[in-house]
């Protein structure tokens, strides 16, 4: 407000009419300038956001004998401080809540990889206990076919002698 429209001592009502017609209070200063004119007597704290984008806190508070004393403060730091904060904090928790989940999906995997271990060691002590019954049945397995080549090798090598006995004398050898 310019020096010579305080000098001229305007009341309120011309003082807030003054600033509307200058558009401080945007294109439809009305509400604004309702609420201001209503003020009265009455202790009150309010916002508002000048055209200009600055946050301004206006306080009333009302004075012994009538009247009232109107404190501007801009505010504007106060609340860009404010709504970084809420960001900071809002992504905190949303970094907090990644985390936990990370969390949680480690373990599973820790889980996983516990059971795949026992899995494998029970695979390799299932392995161990199948090539040491293999081994001794291989044996037999060799060792049941040598008898079999044997046998093939001694009724042949015997034939001959076989065919000089009786029949009783075969039967029993056979």
């Amino acid at each position: 407000v310019p020096d010579d429209v305080i000098a001229s001592r305007p009341t309120f009502s011309d003082y807030i009419q003054y600033l509307a017609d200058h558009g401080e209070y945007g294109p439809e200063p009305g509400h604004h300038v309702q609420q201001l004119l209503a003020l009265g007597s009455q202790r009150r704290t309010f916002e508002r956001t000048r055209p200009n984008g600055r946050i301004m806190e206006i306080k009333v508070n009302a004075v012994p004998g009538g009247g009232f004393v109107v404190i501007y403060s801009d505010i504007t730091e106060r609340k860009r401080n404010e709504e970084e904060i809420r960001a900071s904090r809002d992504a905190a928790e949303e970094a907090s809540r990644t985390i936990e989940a990370a969390y949680r999906d480690l373990k599973a995997a820790q889980a996983n990889l516990i059971q795949a271990e026992k899995m494998a060691s029970l695979g390799q002590l299932t392995a161990g206990i199948a090539h040491e019954i293999k081994n001794p049945l291989n044996f037999v397995n060799n060792f049941a076919a040598l008898s079999v080549d044997l046998l093939s090798e001694l009724k042949e090598t015997a034939a001959p002698g076989l065919a000089a006995l009786t029949e009783k004398q075969r039967a029993e050898v056979e």
